[in-house]
């Protein structure tokens, strides 16, 4: 205890008063996330481009919000830059450093560097194998099928990380091995969808699909499209094909609660304790801050796709991100918790401790208690109470991220046609929709990207382009 108290005693004076004062709930998102659903894609760009041109701490999470308000204002290009510098920064954040690590237990972990969720990871790299895919700018598929591998490999390595890493207080795993996790399908999804055209990687088309069936077996409509892989048909004869790529909804956000901590988030933050300290003080397992997932209930829940004005299917999803975010959020719950319980006993620990030698300073030098003695003690404890109450759970998340990733492909007659995208919420179609024309080759593919964040907003510019023509048997 007393070597405890030596570290942080100075600690719980010198910081709490920066601490009450300086931890804010301002989201300064909420401005251009109003405009993004409402539509106004121009104004979301340029207010998400003033955050990041503040580049604080926290450039690298709008860096990913300003990708979708550019991707929503037509400009794949400066989406995938954006998200690409976020992706370094979140890559060049993993582990964490002493006094970060300190920063945290003695406040919140606001004061963690921003690494976002393991789900807002992985769905970056499958954003940006799709925009990367529809980009005319781009050279076709190497970059995009690069970017969708590492879909299913970064969620792995995430994973078996969590459950294989030990706390870095109690030597305890994170995350127990038997959580289960939802992976996302949507990266093998898209290497199926380029790689049928060409029958000589038409096995690895079959590959992928057969992964995308196995990590979602309750879609009947993937199961099918397994089948017709199988039957190495590409298109009917002298048909091709327009697949369009659905960015529906607008994904999960985090709201501040306060919960009970459960018996297992009890258990592993008194194991953290225990490296600290042999004590586990008396703190109440009650009112623990923790940010809780929250979801629109407004999205749309589909796209009608018309061609030449005529309805020809909706999309289908591929993808769920709010049911990939639950399955994490659940996995990590009682870690999340226990960490909360952790900083509340250090804080314990440290103003008792702080109190325990005011007290024993006091009286070396009286002989009884004095007013201005109780007075100082008194004093401590409530500055610990207030430090307690200060914290506050961590919000910060990619909050323009898509609700769902979903998918429709149709077969054409080679020509040019009007495609029409629109929203739709129980097979109803609500929301402005957007036009493009799309060229479509005898055996080759069409792509158009299609973001569509709520009904306010309709469906932002679409995206399209084919893939090249196909080399003639024999040449490479």
């Amino acid at each position: 205890m007393t070597d405890l108290r030596s570290v942080f005693s100075r600690a719980l004076l010198i910081t709490t008063s920066t601490w009450l004062f300086g931890c804010s709930a301002t989201d300064y998102m909420e401005p251009a996330r109003n405009a993004y659903s409402a539509g106004d894609f121009a104004t979301a760009d340029q207010l998400v481009a003033e955050l990041v041109s503040d580049n604080d701490s926290n450039v690298h999470l709008y860096q990913l919000e300003h990708g979708i308000a550019q991707l929503a204002n037509g400009q794949p290009d400066p989406a995938i830059k954006s998200w690409l510098a976020a992706r370094d920064r979140l890559d060049s954040l993993e582990g964490r450093g002493f006094m970060e690590t300190m920063n945290a237990w003695l406040s919140d972990d606001t004061a963690l560097d921003f690494e976002g969720a393991a789900f807002e990871r992985v769905l970056l790299r499958a954003l940006l194998a799709a925009v990367e895919l529809v980009s005319p700018g781009r050279i076709f598929g190497d970059d995009a099928i690069a970017y969708a591998n590492q879909v299913g490999q970064v969620q792995r390595k995430i994973i078996d990380a969590w459950q294989a890493e030990q706390d870095d207080l109690g030597g305890n795993p994170l995350v127990s091995p038997d959580a289960s996790f939802k992976f996302v399908a949507f990266g093998s999804f898209m290497i199926a969808l380029i790689r049928e055209a060409d029958p000589i990687t038409a096995d690895e088309a079959r590959f992928q699909m057969k992964r995308v069936v196995e990590m979602e077996p309750d879609r009947a409509w993937l199961k099918d499209e397994l089948a017709r892989v199988e039957s190495r048909k590409f298109a009917a004869p002298g048909k091709g094909v327009v697949n369009i790529l659905g960015l529906v909804g607008r994904g999960p956000f985090r709201v501040e609660d306060e919960v009970e901590a459960t018996q297992g988030a009890l258990q592993l933050a008194q194991f953290i304790i225990a490296a600290l300290s042999r004590t586990w003080p008396q703190i109440s397992a009650k009112g623990v801050p923790i940010d809780r997932l929250a979801f629109h209930r407004d999205n749309p829940d589909s796209l009608r796709v018309l061609v030449n004005g005529e309805p020809m299917g909706s999309t289908q999803v591929v993808t769920d991100v709010e049911e990939v975010a639950k399955k994490e959020y659940d996995a990590t719950y009682d870690y999340r918790v226990a960490r909360g319980l952790v900083r509340r006993a250090i804080k314990v620990i440290l103003v008792e401790g702080t109190r325990q030698t005011v007290r024993a300073a006091r009286d070396e030098r009286e002989e009884g208690r004095s007013t201005e003695g109780e007075l100082l003690d008194l004093g401590i404890a409530v500055l610990g109470s207030l430090w307690q109450a200060s914290e506050v759970a961590d919000l910060r998340c990619w909050s323009l991220l898509p609700a769902t990733c979903q998918a429709l492909r149709l077969e054409l007659d080679p020509g040019r046609y009007t495609i029409e995208v629109q929203p739709q919420r129980g097979g109803a179609p609500f929301g402005a929709s957007s036009v493009i024309e799309v060229d479509v080759g005898r055996n080759r593919a069409s792509y158009v990207l299609a973001l569509a964040p709520s009904s306010t907003s309709g469906v932002a510019p679409l995206i399209s382009r084919q893939a090249p023509e196909p080399e003639p048997a024999g040449q490479q």
